[in-house]
């Protein structure tokens, strides 16, 4: 479950012509704000930021007085944050680790794994849900039922009211890994089921588009095999898994440490930490591949550092441009600092690297974000000291043809959906609330063809949808759209139907 120990040893480096690192552009990059400290001085770990509008949430490990969940706020873009607050249970649960961010509408999930500090089985996912944008939160609940036997790695992401958790865990002499799923983001969870065993496993990570879902982790199949950086998928929005495939290059050096994104439109994107062309007794490179046709096909494998420093990286895709940072230990620094690279051209060159973090004295794991062109980034500064420790924030400007979103989710919506099950094979129940007035709902194909149209009336309530066109015919198994209009006010949700 751990990275492996590398074996020092004086060895003659042989890098073959034309595999060197990716070509360095003259874009400029020194446009990162000045890094501010956005909470308060202590020890901090595992930060995780979400973009929306000009709203960002981020959340993260907070270790002054005990691990704990500690959770900061901004709606004007970074340039002010709400006081830290704390979301776990510091009186029976710790080991508060890999807490993500996820959104629907007004509504956000904070989850992460925890460990209670009492029992034979500890280990389990918390959780807390806000109806407000964050104003506030329910009590805290969770995931597993009964509590798991092993410390695991956990990542998660969603889309819409469709949330899907990968945890990997040891069992017996080997590491699985294990689906968990909610379709009414998080009033209930499936029960954890296993997708595929590996001999080992470290840091992973997923990402969502529409009913698809991307999912990169590190580690092996055997234990006579080097770590490698392997990528599986989803087409109906976690329910079943493709086949493991591996992206770094299967060779005698170990890469693990993944992070991938999508980019709107089909494209994803992946980087991950390789100790190829890396000297004994140095880290590593940070390498890239990209995808367009929604993770069916590769393109080849860039080199994006060449100092053989770095690890944990972070990539977030705004309209053309691709934006990394990662964590960097280059000898001339003399400790951890966080670095910074982007690419215009789909990944196959990158401008300079750009120090994000100042005269700072050890910066770890940092995390991205990007919402209406701005591109966000949070790191924890570990080494303790009064003045500089704890979590940091900068900002990367507007772009300046980006496209305003509309920033909705800074004020609650007025309509809510919400459906149970989902996906479906008989027939599946929609919940509304916050009509104004009489509302219609419409079931929509994937074309965008009109397939049911449901009249609405009261406030809230329930239907049911019994996968039934028009005319009392049974549709094709697939995607499907439900459209709640009322008055001015809209809202959507994808449903899954599964003969």
């Amino acid at each position: 479950m751990f990275a492996p120990k590398r074996i020092i040893c004086l060895a003659l480096i042989l890098v073959p012509l034309g595999l060197g690192p990716a070509p360095h552009t003259g874009l400029a990059v020194a446009q990162w704000s000045p890094p501010v400290r956005i909470s308060e001085p202590g020890g901090c770990s595992y930060p995780h930021i979400l973009a929306q509008g000009d709203t960002l949430h981020v959340v993260y490990t907070n270790s002054r007085g005990g691990e704990k969940i500690s959770y900061v706020k901004s709606t004007d873009r970074g340039e002010n944050w709400t006081p830290a607050r704390v979301l776990s249970d510091t009186i029976n649960s710790g080991s508060t680790r890999y807490a993500h961010t996820l959104r629907w509408g007004a509504g956000l999930l904070e989850v992460w794994r925890m460990a209670f500090y009492h029992g034979i089985y500890t280990d389990n996912i918390a959780y807390r849900i806000s109806s407000d944008n964050g104003a506030t939160w329910n009590v805290e609940e969770y995931v597993l039922n009964p509590n798991w036997e092993h410390p695991f790695f956990m990542t998660a992401d969603g889309a819409d009211s469709l949330v899907n958790l990968m945890m990997s865990s040891w069992t017996g002499d080997s590491a699985a890994f294990f689906s968990i799923r909610s379709t009414n983001f998080g009033q209930t969870w499936s029960m954890p089921r296993r997708i595929f065993n590996a001999y080992d496993s470290g840091r992973s990570d997923i990402t969502f588009s529409d009913s698809l879902v991307h999912f990169s982790w590190g580690g092996k199949f055997d234990s006579r095999l080097h770590w490698e950086t392997y990528y599986v998928r989803s087409t109906d929005a976690g329910v079943t898994w493709s086949n493991n495939v591996p992206l770094s290059e299967v060779d005698q050096h170990h890469s693990y440490d993944p992070a991938i994104c999508t980019n709107g439109s089909g494209g994803v994107e992946l980087t991950w930490m390789d100790f190829k062309y890396a000297p004994p007794g140095f880290t590593g490179d940070i390498f890239f591949r990209h995808s367009t046709d929604r993770g069916m096909s590769w393109s080849p494998e860039v080199q994006i550092t060449d100092r053989h420093k770095s690890t944990l990286s972070d990539i977030v895709s705004v309209a053309e441009t691709l934006y990394v940072v990662w964590q960097d230990e280059r000898p001339e620094n003399g400790h951890f600092s966080i670095y910074f690279s982007q690419s215009t051209d789909g990944g196959q060159t990158w401008s300079e690297e750009y120090r994000l973090d100042g005269d700072s004295l050890e910066s770890r794991q940092p995390a991205l974000a990007a919402s209406n062109g701005a591109v966000y980034a949070v790191w924890a500064e570990t080494r303790y000291s009064p003045d500089t420790s704890g979590l940091y924030f900068s900002r990367w400007p507007l772009e300046p043809d980006a496209v305003e979103e509309e920033n909705e989710i800074v004020k609650p919506e007025m309509i809510y959906l919400t459906v149970y099950p989902n996906p479906f094979n008989s027939s599946t129940f929609i919940t509304y609330s916050g009509l104004t007035e009489k509302g219609e709902l419409g079931i929509y194909d994937i074309q965008g063809h009109l397939v049911r149209s449901i009249k609405l009336e009261g406030k809230k309530g329930k239907t049911e949808w019994d996968g039934t066109d028009a005319a009392g015919k049974s549709v094709a198994s697939g995607i499907y759209l439900a459209r709640l209009l009322s008055g001015d006010h809209s809202r959507e949700i994808k449903l899954i139907y599964l003969k």
